[in-house]
């Protein structure tokens, strides 16, 4: 093992907030990833292969106002 969970510990304690939030996003990812393998979860995966498609093209700020809308949308019931 090239890093020891004590070392990972010592050392995430020492991120700034924006690493912290990178970290997190890429510690999803990691589990994400592991548990592809899991029939659902790849089912799922699959699912959203379109969605993911029409993204690729949209910007961060388009896909963030796609989503603004569409919590508007649940919040309005």
């Amino acid at each position: 093992m090239i890093a020891s969970r004590d070392y990972l510990h010592k050392v995430i304690d020492n991120l700034s907030d924006e690493s912290l939030e990178e970290l997190g996003q890429f510690i999803a990812f990691l589990h994400f990833k592991e548990q592809r393998g899991s029939s659902w979860v790849k089912s799922l995966y699959d699912l959203y292969t379109p969605v993911r498609a029409a993204a690729e093209d949209m910007s961060d700020d388009e896909i963030d106002a796609l989503i603004d809308t569409a919590i508007d949308e649940v919040r309005r019931g």
